[in-house]
Parts: C-alpha cells; structure tokens; sequence
C-alpha cells in the first residue's frame, strides 16, 4: 500500500466547524482583556506582592518630606554621614618604596575594619607624562593588591619636587569623592610642590574649592625630610599655609593647632573638619609603624565621628537625643542651615509622638 493511501482525507464539514470554535475562542478572549486590565486596576498602586505572592502587605517607603523643612535637611545630613569614601594618595617616586608598603597593609587594614568605599592613586612628575597620575580604579585591582604592585622608579625626572597639588585636583575631581556624601583624602608623601610643566601649574585655591565642594576631610602626612634641601621642608610649609588654614578661613575655623609628638610636629583642626598635618624633623623619617598608626588613628576618629553624627541623628528623629547629642550636632548641622533652636524644637515635638 502506498503512503498517501494510509492517510485518511481531512472531513471538510470538521475542518469548517474547528475553525469555527478557534475563532469563537478568540472573540471571547479579545473581550476579556479589558475586563481583566479594568479588574486589576482596582487594587491600590502602593501594595506589594511579600514572599512566595500568599500575602499582600502595604510598600514601606516613607514619603519624602517636605523640602527645606528640619526633616528634610535631617534626611540629607544622614545621607551624606551615611556613605564614607575613602582615597589613599601617595607619592610613588624614590624613597618611598618602604612607606608604600606600609600604606597597602593599612589600605588591608581598612576594609577588613570599615564599610567604606576605598580608592588608592599616586602622583609623579609631569616629566613621567601618562604616569604622573595613576588610580586602581583604572586597572580594577584592590587596593592592597594595586598599592604592592606600584613601581616608585621615574624614567626622566630627576629633580625632588613633584606634582603634589596635581594629584590632590585629579583625586578631588574624580567621582570616588562624591559631593553630598563623607569624603576623606590622605596624602602620604616626602617633597613639597612644584609646577614643573604647565599642566602641573595649580592653584592651591583650586584644591581649596574641590575640598569645599566636597566637604572632603584631609590629612597629608609627611613621611621623611632626608636633607637640607628646601623641597622637603616646603611639603609642611605649602600644606599648611596655602591649603589647611585658607580652607579653615573659609568656614570661620581657626581651630588649626600645633602640637609637639615624637619625631616631628601635628597640625591639627578640631573634630568639625578634621585636618590633620604631620611633619617629620630634619634629617628625620617615620618608621613603619608610626605611618601605620598615624593613618589609622585619624581614619579611627574621623569615622567615629561620621557615626556619632549618624547615631545623634537618629535619637532625634525619635525624640531620645541628649543636651550632649544636639550640642554635637550643632557644628555639623550648620553647614545644613539648621539652628540649635530648631534642633530643639524639633526634639520636642519628635518625643510626643
């Protein structure tokens, strides 16, 4: 028997009655759409789906306050205090090869201790061209890694002096240190500034207005003064006057001390804006260990007093603040426009809800 003679010819009556009912379906199912979209309207826009979709529960986003009232500048204080950003920045040029490797153990150090976002970058010489200015954003490595992998040897500098205020611009203008958040920036290095080419000719007030942008801590810590040459002495002297004590006028600050430690000299603001300089003597250099704990003793009271901001905060967005807390607050709030007695009055009314 041949194959064609095995199939049964197709029922024409069938096939018009099948077509029939798929077209029938069809109809029905064009009608219902709108029914179904008209039904589904009905439930209000701001519930969720919880879980495995058994329960419905109201979305718990609070809505946004009212713009420039107490609660609204609360909520942005908190904002800012609440993401930390952290940029290590050190001079890779001869003579620090030692240092740097105490930098990459605190960098280890930092984020096994803090959750913060960390960038590491150093700073040359306009004479070493594309790598005057390097960060380990550029490659992706962790800090650690990237800082241990840094090369301090200079092709064709040869001088002492480097593109400090250089690379203070290229890391304040970069996007790790975020304007409305916590920024804080460490200098690590040995010989003062110069511009060596036009491209490394920066003003200290450009450093100034980054710093002001993004109300960025600093601290710059000198790790050796190993001659007579002026280069060494001018890394304190340019820190200090052209940068720390003109950015501290600016906000009315004239909290920057002089303190005596061992081997060498603090500058230091108080705990508002946290500028922190270190100078070593003449012919003198931090060991290893003081870098280490120099670093991470001015992380550790910058941070905490980012937390205590966040913790004040909080007790008095529930009524429970101290005297102590909004005395705390006052200085840092002001930046925010909010007034001791609006504080207060904001107290009162938070602790009768």
């Amino acid at each position: 028997m041949r194959v064609h003679e095995m199939i049964e010819p197709l029922n024409q009556g069938d096939r018009r009655r099948a077509i029939a009912k798929f077209v029938v379906v069809c109809g029905i199912l064009l009608l219902l759409i709108p029914a179904i979209v008209l039904i589904y309207n009905q439930f209000p826009a701001d519930y969720m789906l919880e879980g495995d979709g058994a329960q419905i529960a109201p979305a718990s986003a609070d809505p946004a306050p009212e713009a420039g009232t107490t609660e609204e500048k609360l909520r942005r204080a908190m904002l800012e205090r609440s993401n930390v950003n952290l940029t290590l920045l050190v001079d890779a040029t001869p003579g620090m090869e030692a240092f740097i490797k105490t930098v990459a153990e605190v960098a280890d150090t930092v984020n096994r201790t803090y959750a913060l976002n960390m960038m590491v970058a150093c700073y040359r010489d306009a004479a070493e061209g594309q790598w005057m200015y390097l960060d380990n954003d550029m490659t992706g490595e962790s800090p650690g890694a990237w800082l241990r992998s840094l090369s301090t040897t200079v092709m064709y500098d040869k001088d002492e002096p480097e593109a400090v205020y250089y690379g203070l611009r290229q890391a304040l203008r970069g996007p790790h240190l975020a304007k409305g958040e916590s920024n804080i920036l460490i200098l690590i290095g040995d010989a003062g500034n110069h511009a060596q080419e036009t491209i490394t000719d920066v003003p200290a007030s450009d450093i100034i207005d980054l710093l002001m942008t993004k109300n960025c801590y600093l601290a710059a810590i000198q790790t050796r003064q190993p001659t007579s040459d002026p280069a060494f002495a001018a890394f304190g002297e340019q820190m200090r006057r052209e940068i720390m004590a003109p950015a501290l006028q600016r906000y009315q600050d004239n909290s920057l001390t002089e303190e005596k430690m061992k081997g060498g000299t603090a500058m230091l603001s108080d705990a508002k804006h946290h500028y922190y300089l270190f100078t070593p003597g003449k012919n003198q250099r931090l060991s290893p260990d003081a870098l280490r704990q120099q670093m991470l003793h001015y992380l550790e009271s910058t941070i905490s007093s980012v937390y205590s901001h966040i913790r004040a905060i909080k007790a008095l967005q529930t009524g429970k603040a101290t005297q102590e807390d909004i005395s705390m607050l006052v200085p840092f709030l002001k930046d925010y426009s909010i007034s001791k007695q609006e504080l207060e009055t904001y107290q009162t009314t938070a602790s009768r809800k």
